[in-house]
Parts: C-alpha cells; structure tokens; sequence
C-alpha cells in the first residue's frame, strides 16, 4: 500500500516536471532579414521576419521601431504544421520601407520572448544606408522614366464593343 502512494507520487511529480519544463525546452528560432543594405533615398528595403516554434503559446514578438524608415506596407502569415506528433507554428512578418532622409539608419535587432521562459531571442540588426536619389540627363525621377518607357510598348487591342444589335463584335 505504502509503495503504491510512493510510486502514484513519483508518477506526478514526473508529469509536473515534464508540464512545467516542456516550454523551456520549446524550439524557437527567430530569422530577420533584408532584401538590399544599401538604397537611393527613392528606393525601397524589405525586411522580413521568420520566427519558427515548437511552443503551443505563441510567442510574443518586439518588432524594431525602423527609426529614419516609413513604413509603407506591411503583411503577416501565420502556418501551423503538425508532423511526427509535433507542432511547429511560423510566423512571418514583412515590412516595405522607405528611407525618410539620406544617410545610414541601423534598424535593430527584433526580439521574441516566451511566457515561461526568462530569455529572449533576438534576431540581428541591420545597418542601411540611403544615397541620394540619381536621375536622368531630363531631370526626371526613375518612376517618370519608367512611364515615359512603356510609350513604345505596344497598345492593346480595343475592348469589344456592343454594336447597334446589342452583340459585341470581333
């Protein structure tokens, strides 16, 4: 009888322990990137954040402030997997930016923390520098450059036009 309560006890503390320690041991990777490092002041950078989990919870995720950066689209996806009994949960978050002035702007690193977890991930920082835009020989921006080129584009065809009958002809 008294084995049985002593066994019954060790089988809980056991599972307590695996519950109560099963997040620290949570996989969390956590990825940034950026497509350019090195941008005219009309131009664009994206930069992307990946973090990947095994956690149930998801985690909680500081995104860097992009100081001297406009924020000018931003998209998020979230994918759950499950394969060989595990859960992995992905989070990606993708940011188009536009410089505000010339000059070099560090964009810091993100963080993700874990609820039970007293750490934190980080991702690393980038450093970006803005040029001074260049334009053509006109003095056009490269946006009015790029619409003046599409003139020796071929026109497409005219839409087709109901006729009097009320058919549309070929």
């Amino acid at each position: 009888m008294y084995a049985k309560k002593v066994m019954k006890r060790y089988i809980l503390g056991v599972i307590f322990l695996l519950i109560l320690l099963g997040p620290v041991y949570a996989e969390i990777s956590i990825k940034a990137e950026v497509d350019k490092v090195s941008i005219p002041s009309n131009g664009k950078v994206t930069y992307k954040l990946t973090v990947t989990t095994s956690e149930a919870h998801l985690p909680v995720v500081q995104i860097p402030t992009f100081g001297g950066f406009n924020i000018i689209s931003r998209g998020d996806s979230t994918a759950v997997t499950f394969a060989r009994g595990q859960r992995k949960t992905t989070l990606v978050s993708l940011f188009v930016l536009s410089p505000k002035s010339t000059g070099k702007f560090k964009i810091e690193p993100s963080v993700v923390k874990l609820k039970l977890r007293p750490t934190a991930n980080k991702s690393e920082g980038f450093e970006i520098e803005v040029t001074a835009a260049e334009s053509d020989e006109e003095g056009m921006s490269s946006a009015e450059s790029d619409e003046e080129g599409m003139s020796d584009l071929p026109k497409p065809p005219p839409l087709n036009t109901p006729s009097s009958s009320g058919q549309a002809t070929l």
